[in-house]
């Protein structure tokens, strides 16, 4: 739902010619807060179902790969971050940017001949942005749901 969100609405909300992405927001916030697994699932997924409904623009697994490395770097930071995840993720939401949006031009660039110019780099800032706010509120969002309908952990010396 969020990658046809992001191929679908979001390109008709930009902001000086840029947009969030969502799909990213997502996979780092779940790999922040709920999880390992979640986290990689919403990258692989989500940036293989990119990839499927904007196969016309870019070729079949850069989105994909772009978004597992870019997880991968976030699943690194869970391991170190203190309690305080949810500004780590704001935090994260803005550098990983720089990483999607790198990688995935080294990949359309040796696809499609696609080449950088001042303005791309210049817009990926405001995506950058954009994404620090989406993950902001996503992140509440997540911490709020998990909060209410997390099942409450026991330890197993306490009986079932």
């Amino acid at each position: 739902m969020a990658a046809l969100l992001e191929a679908s609405v979001l390109p008709e909300l930009t902001l000086a010619g840029a947009k969030p992405d969502l799909v990213l927001v997502m996979a780092i916030v779940a790999a922040m807060l709920v999880g390992l697994e979640e986290g990689l699932v919403w990258a692989f997924l989500g940036g293989l179902m990119l990839d499927l409904i904007l196969s016309s623009e870019r070729p079949v697994g850069a989105a994909t790969f772009s978004m597992i490395m870019a997880v991968g770097v976030a699943i690194a930071a869970a391991r170190i971050a203190g309690h305080n995840r949810r500004l780590v993720a704001v935090l994260l939401a803005f550098a990983l940017t720089f990483l999607y949006q790198g990688l995935s031009l080294v990949i359309l660039s040796g696809t499609t001949g696609l080449a950088a110019s001042p303005a791309s780099l210049q817009s990926v800032g405001i995506v950058a942005l954009l994404n620090a706010l989406l993950a902001f509120v996503v992140a509440g969002v997540v911490r709020w749901y998990l909060i209410r309908y997390a099942p409450a952990e026991r330890t197993e010396w306490l009986g079932a």
